[in-house]
């Protein structure tokens, strides 16, 4: 983005043309599709993947997405951006989209039109804003901001919503074209969004209805930048299988829709009068959707609007179960064999008490589970364990190597190419899909009884490592000996092979032990291509897995 002289003098930021690519008919990018796009081009024009998705550092997802990118254009479409939120701008997820955006380079960059972040902390939804100047102002100078972090124009979608504020006092369609005009920004119009939002018995009066016309009309020329049915491919930019919550909804209203420009309705603001700011809003809806200490004591409907048939109170009751099943079920995907441990009510209740304790901090519910290990530590409700943690430190493990960085493994043959003289100096760089975990008790037999559904033995008490990584883009793990653990140890921190073999110099057979342990070293793909016999220095590529930061996790 260049800035003229009189722009950079007066402080403004340049407009930028909307892009509006005819990109065709195109498809949402998920897990199912991997297998299939990975050997083959998509058969549709182009793909949407959602951005939080992809910002790891590798593993199947990215390359997936990178080979799709060859192949089709791509729009990237994230859920985390909280453009609305009064919340600073998470600058480190601003950082890694742009590193995406600039690996991919996407035909579309795009987010939606809401707040899904108060206090530092993630509620992993698309709640909605109320429709005011006050709102409006704060949305466009964050848009500006985010514009100019990702160095493009970015698209808004507009959001379903069941509940509407008493301090809206702009139609929708007006606000959401206010937010294009001001902010010199597109529109990814959600027609299904718009076809829910539109019902009159589903909809409270303050937010007004988008209708496709208005729509149109309030996007203004040329910033109408795509259009989605949220399933059904309709033209440029159309995304099937959206994500967001379900649209169904109950409710009912006859009333009239706000009227004129920046029409203000009557009864906004809390019970006893007075104007209710952004900040203080999203405080009290946060404490009210998050069911936090002290939310039994706000009046929902001092806040918001409802009908006979659906009240401000159980509007509220939406979100705050949405909230906590989206990421009770995140926790769950991360890890499966806890979850068939202890069932499913011990689980959710397991679970909700540790998000009450570590709120998700992070714009990916792929890291919501980071410290669930050391949480389980102290657990002590129903289903407890002793062996609860270290499970799930070897599931979290597993997911974070799924997700390290793809890159090309040593073959077992250049081993053999070396010479015997060259052996002791060499110094192997390690691929950053491997992990090294020291746990408390043994978990095979359980793992085992997991895999097969048979009923779990009691925990097993003894020390074991356990070697994790990545063979391609699958994950496995397998307990080491003690030497062999010292060996990684030694290697990770950059010693030759001469020193590395010393870890098995108390074994009869240290000779072959060495040699079958290195080997296998090869074989599994735990080496970087590109090992040399004439390494000055350690070189140790990604983290090294004796360190208790490698059973941290997107």
């Amino acid at each position: 983005m260049n800035r003229g002289p009189a722009a950079r003098a007066a402080g403004l930021r340049p407009r930028m043309s909307i892009p509006r690519p005819n990109l065709g008919h195109g498809l949402g990018l998920r897990p199912r599709h991997f297998g299939r796009l990975l050997a083959e081009r998509p058969p549709v024009d182009w793909m949407e993947a959602v951005s939080e998705n992809y910002l790891a550092p590798g593993g199947r997802p990215v390359a997936a997405l990178e080979k799709v990118r060859r192949d089709v254009p791509v729009a990237l479409h994230g859920v985390s951006l909280s453009i609305g939120s009064t919340d600073p701008l998470d600058k480190p997820y601003l950082s890694a989209l742009r590193a995406l955006v600039d690996r991919i380079q996407p035909a579309i960059v795009s987010d939606h039109l809401c707040w899904g972040r108060h206090g530092g902390r993630y509620v992993h939804d698309l709640w909605p804003l109320p429709l005011n100047e006050e709102a409006l102002a704060h949305v466009v100078e964050r848009v500006g901001r985010v514009q100019e972090a990702l160095g493009r124009q970015i698209l808004l979608e507009n959001v379903s919503s069941y509940v509407a504020f008493r301090e809206s006092t702009i139609s929708e369609w007006e606000f959401l074209g206010e937010v294009a005009r001001r902010a010199d920004c597109g529109i990814l119009l959600d027609v299904n969004n718009i076809y829910v939002s539109a019902l009159p018995s589903r909809r409270p009066q303050r937010q007004g209805r988008l209708s496709l016309r208005l729509a149109r009309r309030a996007g203004g020329r040329g910033r109408l930048g795509s259009l989605s049915d949220g399933g059904r491919s309709l033209r440029t930019g159309a995304g099937a299988d959206r994500v967001g919550r379900p649209h169904s909804r109950v409710g009912s209203s006859r009333r009239r829709e706000p009227q004129g420009r920046f029409h203000r309705g009557r009864g906004a603001g809390p019970a006893g009068g007075g104007v209710v700011k952004l900040a203080e809003m999203q405080r009290l809806f946060h404490q009210l959707a998050t069911r936090a200490p002290g939310s039994e004591a706000i009046d929902p409907a001092a806040l918001l609007a409802g009908t006979p048939a659906l009240d401000a109170t159980a509007r509220v009751r939406i979100y705050a179960d949405m909230f906590i099943w989206r990421q009770i079920d995140a926790l769950r995907d991360d890890f499966p064999k806890l979850a068939l441990l202890l069932g499913d009510g011990p689980f959710y209740a397991m679970a909700e008490e540790y998000l009450q304790t570590h709120p998700s901090r992070h714009a990916s519910l792929s890291e919501l589970g980071r410290e669930l290990p050391s949480f389980l530590r102290a657990w002590s409700g129903e289903g407890a364990r002793a062996d609860l943690a270290d499970l799930a430190a070897l599931e979290w493990t597993r997911a974070k190597v799924f997700e390290e960085a793809n890159v090309e493994p040593a073959l077992p043959e250049q081993l053999r190419a070396i010479g015997a003289g060259e052996l002791p100096q060499l110094r192997v760089c390690f691929v950053p899909a491997l992990r090294v975990l020291d746990l408390g008790h043994d978990l095979q037999p359980l793992w085992q009884a997991l895999e097969e559904g048979a009923p779990p033995g009691p925990p097993s008490p003894r020390h074991e490592s356990i070697a994790v990584w990545r063979k391609g883009f699958d994950v496995l793990h397998a307990p080491i000996d003690d030497d062999e653990a010292q060996a990684l140890t030694l290697a990770r921190s950059g010693e030759p092979l001469g020193v590395i073999c010393e870890a098995f110099a108390e074994r009869p057979d240290a000779v072959e032990a060495a040699f079958r342990a290195i080997s296998s070293w090869f074989a599994e793909g735990w080496i970087r291509a590109g090992v040399a016999a004439s390494s000055p220095s350690p070189v140790a590529e990604g983290r090294r897995p004796d360190h208790p930061e490698e059973e941290e996790t997107p």
